[in-house]
């Protein structure tokens, strides 16, 4: 019989759940919440103390000896979507992480990337979801429970535990559907596509009456789906929607979310893959959903999507070096027995062996050498060999975008994928999430293939804004078909007024979009930014 712990926390308070596994059976010890010690150094503003309240938590006995589970949330995760060529499953390891380094602009000893496949087989184009922690975060947790004499055996990503659990409660899962998980003031939204999570969403709902919260939750759960019928769902239609927790607590908020969406709701209870006697039932039991999963997973011996300890690593290779040893072993043992009686020979040939292991060294060098230099010239030849006029390719892009007043791009970073073929990520804010698909229909044509998986809420200059990240999939076009050449390197006279207004003004009622609560992101990379105009 095993012990297993899962926990996870945010801003305001650290959950566990205690259960123990014997034969597959998972049975429920304890669970609950523990709220977070503000601190205050220096005179500094408090802030949330989670190191000094998770110790204080787990110096009770129960937890002695258990095996640990870390359940992170959404905000403390970059993900992206990669376009791969193709590549063997093996493969897509060492290419997932070059794509994941090059969009960041980081190196890779600084971050923990794990990735769930999407689609493609090995002879076609390879579709990922990459999933990122920086390094230094899970190294502060993993110093954390070493100091503990704890030793993490996982870190997940927390609303893949939740998906995870609800396959197992409903084996036959209509496609595609939507998952809310609501957590005290923060709720994760997740589309399921054939059973497999290809859409995350993080929203903090506003401190107001419950009525205020359910109608806020509903309005996030219809722009869920409104943004992956644009990029995800390929014309799909929802087909089913599930809320995690009690029907006390959300059957009101099922019945909403199936009037809102036209589409069927239920209510899930968690507890239906566990046992749990004698365990009083805490409130708002949704928000232990994740551990259920992450505890279920642990004892059946079912390894997460994403395990940011255990990330998907390439075959490791066999080196060079251990074949040359365990020939000359080899040789060494047959001239040992064979030339027993002609020791007077042996010096000799020992001798030959120690230069011959001399010159294979420096031999090995040498490939390596070329090998680095062969890379580089296979780089160099790959991005000639691309044909893409990048500043042709640029200019059009940014005639076709909506106005700088609507729209502004953070970061823009273009990337040749193959000969003939490259890939533009942006990253940036907008008014309204409907300009996004103004944006799209403008790019979208039969060169260019544009999705937007990402778009959550901020606040900018005290204005809430949506962040996006959008990539756009290019081929290679003759330098006539570009826009700047139909125009002839300026715009005509009688080009319709009407277009004229749609460039500069896109036709969204911005300005009667309530004022969302800002969704949880990465904050490092958030201050790095500073939003400048795109030029029209």
């Amino acid at each position: 019989m095993s012990r297993i712990l899962a926990l996870d926390w945010d801003e305001h308070e650290i959950r566990y759940l205690l259960a123990t596994a014997r034969r597959g059976r998972v049975s429920v010890q304890a669970f609950g919440s523990q709220p977070l010690v503000d601190i205050s150094e220096g005179g500094e503003k408090p802030r949330p103390d989670w190191e000094g309240s998770l110790r204080a938590l787990l110096s009770d006995r129960q937890f002695s000896g258990a095996r640990v589970v870390v359940g992170i949330e959404s905000a403390r995760v970059e993900l992206l979507t990669l376009d791969l060529p193709p590549a063997e499953d093996h493969e897509l390891p060492e290419l997932v992480l070059l794509q994941v380094v090059r969009q960041l602009q980081q190196p890779p000893e600084n971050l923990a990337v794990d990735f769930i496949p999407l689609e493609g087989d090995p002879r076609s184009r390879r579709k990922v979801l990459a999933a990122v922690l920086n390094r230094e975060e899970l190294d502060r947790i993993s110093s954390l429970f070493k100091r503990m004499k704890l030793k993490p055996a996982r870190v997940v990503f927390r609303p893949l535990a939740v998906a995870s659990l609800l396959k197992r409660l409903v084996p036959r899962l209509p496609s595609p559907c939507l998952v809310i998980n609501r957590i005290g003031l923060q709720a994760d939204l997740t589309l399921l596509v054939d059973g497999r999570a290809i859409l995350f969403r993080s929203i903090r709902l506003p401190e107001a009456p419950l009525a205020s919260q359910l109608s806020r939750l509903v309005l996030e759960a219809e722009r869920t789906v409104m943004v992956a019928a644009t990029s995800s769902l390929a014309g799909e239609k929802l087909a089913y929607c599930y809320v995690f927790g009690s029907g006390e607590e959300h059957g009101d908020l099922a019945e909403r979310l199936a009037e809102h969406l036209s589409t069927p709701a239920e209510v899930i209870d968690p507890l239906g893959a566990v046992d749990v006697r004698q365990v009083e039932i805490p409130q708002n039991l949704g928000r232990f959903s994740a551990h259920i999963g992450m505890v279920v997973d642990e004892a059946t011996g079912a390894r997460p999507e994403v395990d940011f300890l255990h990330v998907r690593r390439p075959p490791a290779k066999i080196k060079r070096a251990h074949v040359v040893a365990a020939v000359l072993g080899a040789v060494a043992v047959i001239a040992g027995i064979g030339l027993w009686s002609f020791w007077s020979q042996y010096s000799e040939i020992a001798s030959e062996n120690a230069a011959l292991e001399a010159e294979l060294r420096e031999l090995n060098e040498a490939v390596k050498k070329a090998a680095r230099t062969g890379q580089l010239v296979r780089a160099v030849a790959d991005w000639v060999g691309t044909e893409i006029v990048w500043l042709d390719e640029l200019a059009d892009l940014s005639l076709k975008l909506p106005g700088a007043r609507h729209l502004v791009i953070l970061r823009l970073t273009a990337t040749t994928t193959g000969k003939g073929s490259g890939s533009i990520f942006l990253q940036g804010v907008v008014r309204d999430p409907r300009i996004l698909q103004q944006m799209e229909s403008g790019i979208r044509d039969s060169l260019r293939r544009v999705e937007t998986p990402r778009i959550y809420e901020r606040e900018l200059g005290g204005e809430a804004t949506w962040s996006f990240e959008s990539s756009v999939v290019v081929n290679r076009r003759e330098p006539s078909q570009y826009l700047l050449a139909s125009l002839g390197g300026e715009q005509p006279a009688e080009m319709p007024q009407r277009e004229a207004r749609a460039a500069e003004k896109p036709e969204v009622a911005s300005s009667k979009l309530p004022n969302p609560q800002r969704v949880g992101a990465n904050p490092a990379m958030a201050a790095q930014q500073t939003p400048q105009p795109k030029a029209p």
